[in-house]
């Protein structure tokens, strides 16, 4: 069998060394210095418009080793980044502070920061909210494209974005049985129905983008509505 082949239970090993380096203030230090130093890398052309990881493979092969390579991406984005590279497709995963690091085949670090999330970006190359933008609790069953309307402001699928968090959740919310991840295109929202089994609590997505059409009627979303488009 397989599974006989791996001895790790029965045979233990005697230290794995100074791990010192992943709490969180030190290895929060390495990644910053990393980021910082990290030459930054186009993307798609980076590769050359591959869409598979095989095709991508060369181009990793030739990314330098004496530091640190960087790729900047969006949460809307992740997917298409992410099949050329070969990791998992459907959400961010080993993430902190919105940063990936890989390492390539040839030993090479390869970073990949959510412009959004990830704190040591310049601030040149970090997302931030548009100005004047505006938070709306809509009611039930009510879509984003109607309650920013309501407000005189427009939705804005990446407006959407800044309100798919658990923080931005709860400073409109109860939030009452906390706050859980789930999937579908009205996310984030508060579950407003005794119907529901997440009933009370507030639901943001990994997987799923927020879509401005989207609506349901058990549910209350939290639309972060863009200015509107002056007509002058």
């Amino acid at each position: 069998m397989v599974l006989q082949r791996f001895t790790f239970e029965k045979q233990g090993v005697d230290s794995f060394g100074d791990l010192s380096y992943l709490l969180q203030a030190p290895y929060e230090k390495v990644v910053h210095a990393a980021v910082e130093g990290a030459q930054q890398l186009e993307w798609p052309t980076a590769w050359g418009g591959a869409t598979d990881k095989e095709a991508a493979l060369p181009w990793m092969a030739r990314l330098p080793k004496e530091r640190a390579s960087l790729l900047l991406y969006t949460r809307e984005e992740y997917r298409q980044l992410a099949k050329p590279l070969g990791i998992w497709e459907e959400s961010q995963r080993a993430t902190h502070n919105g940063t990936i690091t890989l390492r390539t085949p040839n030993g090479a670090t390869l970073l990949l920061a959510d412009r959004r999330k990830c704190p040591y970006l310049p601030e040149g190359l970090q997302l931030r909210p548009p100005k004047g933008m505006q938070t709306v609790a809509a009611e039930a069953g009510v879509s984003c494209d109607v309650a920013c309307r309501q407000a005189g402001a427009r939705c804005d699928m990446k407006t959407l974005e800044w309100g798919n968090s658990c923080a931005a959740m709860a400073a409109h919310f109860g939030c009452e049985k906390g706050c859980g991840h789930q999937v579908g295109p009205e996310l984030p929202a508060y579950a407003a129905s005794p119907d529901l089994d997440t009933y009370q609590q507030c639901l943001i997505s990994d997987i799923a983008i927020s879509q401005c059409a989207a609506g349901y009627a058990k549910t209350r979303r939290l639309c972060t509505c863009a200015p509107a488009i002056s007509k002058a």
